[in-house]
């Protein structure tokens, strides 16, 4: 039956609406096939099943134009997945140091001998990524433990972490004993041990970490460890004895990513998303969001999220209802660029998110300017806290610590001291806005509390007051 009786009305005066463009689409020419690398290399221009321009029906002067926001909101989608923060296909921004990894890995595997690695840098600088990158790189025959430090209530539950990585029985065995099995299996195997957050096994005397330091050392060992942390002098601040047993391990420190950096990895995620032609993100807000990031901390996965939450933003934007004073005639024809909702992620998405996620918690737009909102109280809480962690190992930074010291610098500063217990609650209150994070305890006083919030932002807010900064210099305060 020819088109014209099928569609029932004369094709020239025919416009294509929603409801009808899947039935003419069913008898449109199939364009020629793109792979999938060849979009990702040439955009989408490629894929004429992609393009917004007009498709025509087989042998018919028929035309429909394509809805451009539904095709631009599959781009968001991709765009939102590109902006994952899990191990990526290519790393950028790292290659020396992923080349220094390689080069001690594999010269300790093909030497069948024992080596030790320390790792340090700021969050969010490559860290652990790098060193996945390379492990998966290496087609050698070894094998391979990674704990995460965090994961074990207690330091000596390392050995058991450790053992059940490595696929060792720890049924009904001592934690003795799963340390002697240990030691004897990487001295039969050639072993890659890397313990993330190594700085969490830090304890009075340091007999873990002491312990674990010194495996490659026993006779015929074959293990690599690799120890992975935020601070630079770990192993010189809390395992001085290392130098003695000449145990101490090679240094290597990940810098934070540069605004260049920075933008050349969010080029590189959004080159895989097909756009038609038409940016997802703004290159301008690109540059705006490494700008930021790489101004404050540096943190690739901070950078990531920004725009990850922009893209959501527009993408639920695109979505919502039609604009008011839209008329029939526009909801029925969507690609009309009049009254369409704008689906590309702009200078004013990216501040926006910059300003209500990674803005500091600690602001408000009040009339005195900014100040810290807070009261005083709970103020000198966190600014304690903050005194506390750039000066106190991580497992002492326990409830009852911090409120001795709390108290130390009210008294030094003829301030009101809330009772102990007084202090706990409002170490609830200041929890819940997310400032820290109090881990429970049988015994209310050895809770560890964690600051949640960057140093360097805690304390860039807290000078705004002229008290506060000569607590942060005041160690006299600190518990000796």
């Amino acid at each position: 039956m020819p088109l014209q009786s099928q569609l029932k009305f004369p094709v020239k005066k025919r416009t294509a609406t929603p409801r009808n463009s899947k039935k003419l689409s069913e008898n449109a020419e199939p364009g020629p096939k793109t792979s999938g690398v060849k979009r990702a290399l040439f955009g989408a221009a490629e894929s004429p099943a992609a393009s917004p321009k007009k498709t025509r029906i087989s042998n018919e002067n028929v035309s429909v134009s394509s809805s451009p926001s539904k095709n631009k909101t599959s781009s968001l989608s991709e765009a939102k997945h590109a902006f994952h923060t899990g191990l990526p296909n290519r790393l950028i921004g790292r290659s020396k140091e992923i080349a220094d990894i390689h080069c001690f890995l594999t010269g300790h595997i093909d030497g069948q001998t024992s080596g030790s690695l320390y790792i340090s840098g700021a969050p969010g600088t490559g860290k652990t990524s790098s060193l996945m990158f390379v492990k998966n790189s290496i087609k050698k025959q070894f094998r391979f433990a990674f704990v995460n430090c965090m994961s074990v209530n207690t330091s000596t539950g390392i050995y058991r972490a450790i053992a059940q990585e490595l696929g060792i029985s720890t049924k009904v065995v001592s934690l003795t004993k799963t340390a002697e099995n240990l030691k004897k299996f990487i001295t039969q195997n050639a072993t890659i041990l890397v313990l993330d957050e190594i700085d969490q096994l830090d304890t009075k005397g340091q007999e873990v970490l002491y312990s674990l330091f010194e495996w490659p050392r026993i006779p015929n060992s074959k293990l690599i460890l690799v120890g992975v942390a935020n601070a630079l002098d770990l192993t010189d601040r809390i395992l001085p004895r290392l130098h003695t047993f000449q145990c101490q391990p090679k240094l290597m420190h990940f810098q934070p990513y540069t605004k260049d950096q920075i933008v050349s990895i969010l080029e590189d995620r959004l080159s895989e998303v097909q756009s038609n032609g038409q940016p997802v993100v703004n290159p301008m807000a690109v540059q705006l969001c490494a700008r930021k990031i790489a101004a404050s901390t540096g943190d690739i996965r901070k950078a990531l999220d920004v725009c990850r939450r922009a893209v959501e933003v527009v993408e639920n934007r695109s979505l919502s209802k039609p604009i008011l004073g839209s008329t029939s005639d526009d909801r029925c024809n969507p690609g009309s660029p009049s009254k369409r909702r704008p689906t590309t992620v702009d200078l004013q998405d990216i501040t926006s998110v910059l300003h209500d996620v990674y803005g500091s918690r600690l602001q408000t737009s009040s009339s005195s300017g900014g100040a810290v909102s807070m009261p005083l109280q709970h103020t000198l809480l966190l600014c304690t806290l903050v005194l506390m962690r750039k000066h106190i190992r991580p497992a002492d930074m326990t409830l009852g610590k911090l409120y001795d010291t709390y108290r130390r610098v009210c008294v030094k500063r003829d301030i009101a001291v809330v009772s102990e217990c007084a202090f706990h609650g409002m170490c609830k209150l200041v929890e819940s806005r997310g400032f820290l994070s109090v881990r429970p305890n049988k015994v209310a006083r050895m809770s560890k509390v964690i600051l949640k919030v960057e140093e360097n932002e805690a304390e860039h807010v807290l000078q705004d007051k002229a008290m506060l900064p000569s607590i942060l210099a005041d160690r006299s305060v600190l518990a000796k």
